[in-house]
This record gives structure tokens, C-alpha cells and sequence, in this order.
């Protein structure tokens, strides 16, 4: 059988556009193109009947690389040695990577490869903040401008009681060493240099304020930690439990115990681990505690009766 050789060719350029709406929308969605080309395939014998014929047309699959659109915002001017804070804005792209870099050199980043982070500055000047996040094959950057100013500012920040129990509140004070400072806490917005932070959320709870001298600015954190002081072994039915109250606690600390047992024995253990108070009880469902002379702080309350022995935590006020 007479072998009859075929070439492939492509008789005129394949084109294709897209307006710049569609081209956003596709890439939001699938960042790929499918287009089809006509092809045509003709013999190479110049002896033989033409055999040519168009194809179907072969499915061709365009890859296009896009950018991603990255943001951030700097308060400024900045005090010297002040710190602010800075995060990420990239959209609805979910980023992989990140890296901040400031030039000139005199800046400090607290966390270079996070999403967010705080920056501080040892010299007055200008610098530049840079940006660069990647997704993929996908990448993007911005850069920002800050100015930082000679003037120098120390902020300072408690939380009073560090630790509080469900339910309860601590007091978060701020001041600088700069009079006349002005205060803006986040989140929420407080104008005022004392605010109060509440127990919803257990675990380590972070406010931002941002102290303004009228010529500068600077930001600092204030923590403290919300404990849900239940009964760390849980309350099972028919098992030995109890509840403590009031937590904080000024002066009388109560103990409520789920049924009477023969004997009740009550220890309480400063942060130290040392036993500061040890008490026995008979026979009874609500026994009290005298907690007035203990410092303020977090206690071990340890309740036990025979083999059964529960543990929790208290405030002292």
C-alpha cells in the first residue's frame, strides 16, 4: 500500500481578543481560556489524488498569568521608636506568602512574613514600605511612603486584672510620656485613656490604641486573657462536681457542692504553686472561704471528698 505522508498546516494565523471586562471576569473565575482553532491537513505525494480535509477543529487551551492587587495603609508621620501597625489588604485572593522589606535601613519588622504586622523605626526620615505577596504562580506588590518624624514618644499599656474569669471585665490604661496626648483605642473606637475589656471571647484578648501627640503618632498593644474557670475535669452526673462564685472575688469566696458528702476537704495554691489555704468541711452542700488576706492574683481551688478530687482557678480582686 502506497504510503501517503501528511503535513500539518496552520494556513493562516489564529487570533482571538477579549474586551477588558470579559478578561477580569474570566480570570476572577478561572484564570484559563478555551478557544478553538480550524486546521487543515494536506498530502505531501504529489502523485496521489489530493486527499486534503478540514479537521474539527482542535481545542486550544491559553494560560494567562495575572497580578494580584495588594494594598496597605500607613498612619503618618510617625513618631521615632513609636511602632505602628500594618496589614495586608489583597481581596477575596487567598495569598500564600508574604514578605515586608523597608529601605532605608533604621526599621524593625516584628513579623516579615506575616499578613500583619508592626513596624518601628529607629532614625527620623522617610522610608519606603514594600509588600510582596505570592499565590500560586501569581504574585503582587505595593509599596508606601512613611514619614518619621524626630520627635520621640513612649506609650505604655496595662491591663488590670491580666487574667478574668467568664464572667468579668479588666480596665486597659494607656498613657505616653508626652503630655496632651490624644487616644484612640481599636476595636471600638474609645476615645479615652482608660477603657474596659469584657470576658466574651477565652483565650488571649489584644486592643490597639493609637496615642497622637498633635505632631506624630504611635500605636501600642494592651493584652490580657479571658479563663472560662469552670471545673477543669467537666461535671459528670452522679460524679463529685462543684461551682464557685463570685469569680473575681473580694473577700468571700462560696463553694457549692453538687450532694453532701461526709467530708470536704478545700485547698487554694497561688501562682507559685505554694498551698496558702487548706480547710475542712462536714457534711455540708455551700461552704464559704475567707479569701480577704491572699494577694491579688490567680489561685488553684482544689475540692476533693474521699478519692474524688476537682480542680479550678479563681481571681482574687
Amino acid at each position: 500500500m502506497k504510503q501517503i505522508l501528511y503535513s500539518l498546516a496552520l494556513l493562516a494565523f489564529y487570533s482571538f481578543s477579549y474586551s477588558q471586562s470579559d478578561l477580569i471576569k474570566t480570570l476572577n473565575t478561572e484564570n484559563n481560556y478555551l478557544e478553538n482553532s480550524g486546521l487543515y491537513w494536506q498530502s505531501q505525494d504529489p502523485n496521489s489524488a489530493d486527499p486534503s480535509f478540514a479537521t474539527n477543529d482542535s481545542e486550544m487551551s491559553v494560560s494567562i498569568s495575572s497580578n494580584i492587587a495588594t494594598t496597605f495603609t500607613i498612619a503618618t508621620p510617625l513618631c521615632i521608636n513609636g511602632g505602628v501597625f500594618v496589614t495586608a489588604n489583597t481581596g477575596t485572593v487567598s495569598v500564600t506568602g508574604y514578605t515586608w522589606t523597608v529601605m532605608p535601613a533604621g526599621g524593625t519588622i516584628a513579623s516579615p512574613n506575616a499578613s500583619n504586622t508592626s513596624l518601628s523605626f529607629s532614625g527620623s526620615g522617610t522610608y519606603s514600605v514594600m509588600l510582596s505577596v505570592v499565590s500560586g504562580t501569581d504574585s503582587g506588590s505595593f509599596t508606601n511612603t512613611v514619614q518619621v518624624t524626630s520627635t520621640s514618644i513612649v506609650v505604655t499599656t496595662t491591663a488590670s486584672p491580666p487574667v478574668i474569669c467568664q464572667p468579668g471585665t479588666t480596665n486597659l490604661s494607656a498613657w505616653a510620656n508626652n503630655g496632651g496626648a490624644s487616644f484612640t483605642w481599636q476595636p471600638g473606637g474609645a476615645t479615652t485613656s482608660n477603657i474596659t475589656g469584657n470576658s466574651t471571647m477565652v483565650g488571649l484578648n489584644t486592643y490597639t490604641v493609637t496615642v497622637s501627640t498633635g505632631t506624630c503618632i504611635a500605636m501600642q498593644t494592651a493584652t490580657y486573657t479571658v479563663d472560662d474557670c469552670t471545673d477543669i475535669f467537666g461535671e459528670e452526673k452522679n460524679q463529685f462536681s462543684f461551682k464557685v462564685f463570685p469569680n473575681p472575688v473580694h473577700d468571700k469566696l462560696f463553694i457549692d457542692v453538687n450532694q453532701p458528702f461526709a467530708n470536704v476537704n478545700i485547698e487554694v495554691i497561688d501562682a507559685l504553686g505554694k498551698l496558702v489555704l487548706k480547710e475542712n468541711h462536714i457534711g455540708e452542700t455551700k461552704v464559704s472561704i475567707n479569701v480577704t488576706h491572699l494577694p491579688k492574683g490567680i489561685y488553684s481551688l482544689k475540692v476533693g471528698s474521699g478519692e474524688e478530687v476537682r480542680l479550678t482557678r479563681f481571681v482574687k480582686e
